[in-house]
């Protein structure tokens, strides 16, 4: 089950705003903890000269499966199209897939965006880098990837994508200790924000928190 959680006030995002050039700079964590996992952004947008509030991540619910997808690169619009790919593949997928099915389901996906979405793109950077959360509705596995370029990486502790993780790696690495509860990891994502906040100006708006329990 996908629980998701706001903190602090959401900004109203006009039509006006939407249709304006918008550029994805976020910061999005994973952690691992003892009944699943914990995924945090933040929810600002630029939109031309403007910072409006968007969900960065949200619980989807896909067929036999339900997920959390996050991505970080220079164009929103590119991250919400394989966004919204990934949702749509993963709604036909036949549930009880073996953890290395899925992975290289995903890859495969990965590689046909990049090849026709990316390469095909007007933005001048092209990297781009997703976290994404999938849970069999049948089982109590919960699986969680950092997807980068074309390869597709478990995450078996933490991840962070996004604006300056270097910096921000380092203050989890000091933090992130042994398997933590799903509570001490939501701590750890709002102490990572906060502070991301307070040294960017890329990173702002509400904290988004979204468990995935293993029940």
């Amino acid at each position: 089950m996908l629980h998701n959680m706001r903190h602090e006030a959401a900004l109203h995002q006009s039509k006006f705003l939407r249709s304006r050039k918008r550029h994805r700079v976020t910061l999005i964590a994973a952690f691992r903890c003892d009944q699943g996992a914990v995924i945090c952004a933040d929810s600002q947008e630029t939109v031309g000269d403007y910072r409006v509030a968007v969900d960065k991540i949200k619980p989807r619910d896909a067929g036999q499966y339900e997920m959390v997808i996050g991505g970080a690169g220079a164009s929103g619009p590119l991250i919400d199209r394989f966004s919204l790919d990934l949702e749509r593949t993963v709604a036909g997928w036949e549930s009880g897939l073996l953890s290395e099915e899925i992975e290289n389901r995903l890859g495969g996906l990965l590689q046909t965006f990049q090849s026709s979405h990316v390469k095909n793109s007007t933005y001048k950077s092209e990297e781009f880098a997703f976290l994404v959360c999938i849970k069999d509705k049948t089982q109590e596995r919960v699986e969680l990837w950092e997807l980068r370029d074309t390869a597709v990486l478990p995450v078996e502790t933490y991840s962070l994508i996004g604006w300056d993780e270097p910096l921000y790696v380092h203050e989890v690495r000091w933090l992130y200790r042994g398997t933590p509860s799903i509570a001490q990891a939501v701590q750890l994502g709002l102490r990572l924000f906060s502070m991301a906040k307070a040294t960017s100006n890329y990173v702002g708006g509400a904290t988004q928190v979204i468990v995935a329990r293993e029940n």
